[in-house]
């Protein structure tokens, strides 16, 4: 299974019924203007690890992990493009990975 991109769903004044998908054990690729919510339906916590976009002004950026407690939700986003954001010239540049620790009982959706 490859990574796959996450649709950002748009919330507007007439409101949005989220849809929510499984994670993907691969991960998925988010646009840097969206934030992600995680549902965690498992019994335990779960890693949430936002990729950086590797260096910013020749200083290493390390990877964010965000921990979801075992039946929580979490919203993480506010993305800066230039710490998150894949670069130019590989694939999937100027996009944003996520990756899941487990994706057992993991759902996700993308917001803007």
């Amino acid at each position: 299974m490859a990574r796959t991109a996450l649709v950002s769903q748009v919330i507007d004044a007439d409101g949005l019924t989220p849809v929510f998908a499984a994670a993907n054990v691969d991960g998925h690729v988010l646009d840097p203007d969206s934030y992600i919510e995680v549902i965690n339906g498992a019994g335990a916590p779960i890693n949430v690890t936002i990729e950086t976009g590797g260096t910013l002004a020749g200083l290493a950026l390390a990877d964010v992990v965000v921990v979801v407690a075992a039946g929580a939700r979490a919203k993480i986003g506010g993305f800066d493009r230039r710490a998150f954001c894949r670069p130019t010239g590989v694939s999937d540049a100027d996009k944003i990975y996520v990756n899941f620790s487990s994706v057992t009982t993991i759902t996700c959706a993308a917001f803007r």
